[in-house]
């Protein structure tokens, strides 16, 4: 998970009280995730995503991109908007929950 994507979560606890940050984070920590720091090859790879795919917003792309300079074996999200992996043309398998 890019560190971009994490921002987004914490959003709504944010709109309540620093208690609420500290203990999403803390679930957070408990889950198999790797908080991914953007760096110029992950937003390149993002601007390739997006340049193939125009319905792909930004912060999609830099998850996508994210998961494929970290290498990861699987990525999981809840957005049923994204392309198929076959179409993204990625090797890392997008599974939608």
């Amino acid at each position: 998970m890019p560190a971009s994507a994490l921002a987004e979560c914490l959003v709504g606890p944010a709109e309540r009280r620093e208690q609420a940050v500290r203990a999403a984070r803390d679930g957070f920590a408990r889950l198999p995730i790797e908080i991914v720091d953007l760096n110029a090859e992950i937003a390149i790879e993002a601007a390739r995503l997006r340049s193939r795919h125009r319905s792909l917003r930004l912060p999609g792309a830099l998850v996508i991109a994210a998961s494929m300079v970290a290498e990861a074996d699987q990525l999981v999200t809840t957005d049923g908007g994204w392309p198929t992996q076959h179409k993204l043309r990625v090797a890392v398998e997008i599974v939608t929950i």
